[in-house]
């Protein structure tokens, strides 16, 4: 009987048992993703009407798109650019050198490192940076700036960025290295011609992951900053405006989620296909 069923979807239905896979995924993204957008939109367009003092009044819905807006989205894209651009220097050498290593303590060493910090809850860990870095400045106000809330970011977020190019260079072929070597090339070069064009995916996936968790954090400047509010990212707008669950609010705030959602879209196409398209044009396979 399971035989059958399972020739009746492969031929008459022309299911293919490995697409099939892909239904759970596509139930749960159409439950909690597609379904809430959806609901975003539809109160991003609704008029709200209340009574104030027998009058009915429509609520602009688009009252928070000004100039502070715009201030606080551009604030947010700078630090997860930076953020994702100094991780990308950390995470390039470091795990590069642990997973070529022939030492097999050091790799589980290195990687342990990086990975045993996910293990402890995101709010501990800016907290515990916020008491260090307290207790070494002497002076909590010092910390209430930009340069601070990055390094919070690379500390949090750095692990997404050496996972996908440890797995990349733990894999590489060694032939390739050699044949680098008896090219001509020296260690920095082979890194340069050899290294970063194999590796182009990983940096890629990894810089993109980077960008958007920083540029969207709510955790970390709330958590991290004394005064989170001189240093408001799009995260902890949208956050402070959905929170108390005002149905007023809520319309407003739902074109800031789309404003944040449409740049963060185009920020992924830029970041992440663009550089694979040119290298594509240019003849590069390995994209």
């Amino acid at each position: 009987m399971l035989l059958k069923t399972k020739k009746f979807l492969i031929e008459k239905l022309d299911l293919n048992i490995r697409l099939s896979l892909v239904i759970p995924f596509l139930i749960f993204a159409i439950i909690f993703i597609v379904i809430p957008l959806i609901f975003i939109f539809v109160k991003a367009f609704t008029p709200i009407s209340e009574v104030v003092d027998g009058e009915v009044v429509v609520n602009d819905n688009y009252n928070l798109i000004n100039e502070n807006l715009w201030n606080i989205i551009g604030r947010s894209v700078w630090t997860g650019l930076v953020a994702a651009i100094l991780s990308l220097m950390v995470a390039l050498p470091y795990s590069y050198f642990i997973a070529r290593s022939n030492n097999s303590i050091f790799r589980v060493a290195g990687l342990s490192l990086i990975i045993s910090p996910m293990f402890i809850l995101t709010l501990v860990r800016v907290l515990a940076l916020r008491g260090v870095s307290t207790a070494i400045s002497g002076n909590e106000a010092l910390l209430n700036n930009e340069i601070f809330l990055i390094i919070g970011m690379i500390y949090v977020y750095l692990p997404f960025m050496i996972i996908p190019l440890y797995t990349v260079f733990r894999d590489m072929p060694k032939n390739i290295i050699n044949s680098s070597e008896d090219l001509g090339y020296n260690l920095f070069m082979t890194f340069i011609k050899v290294v970063l064009p194999y590796s182009i995916k990983a940096i890629l996936s990894g810089f993109v992951l980077v960008f958007l968790l920083s540029a969207t954090s709510v955790g970390i400047s709330h958590k991290l900053l004394p005064n989170a509010s001189q240093t408001q990212l799009v995260g902890n707008l949208i956050d402070t405006f959905a929170v108390p669950a005002n149905i007023f609010k809520v319309a407003s705030v739902s074109n800031v989620v789309i404003i944040t959602l449409a740049l963060m879209t185009l920020a992924y196409l830029l970041i992440y296909f663009i550089p694979r398209l040119i290298m594509k044009l240019k003849g590069f396979k390995n994209v």
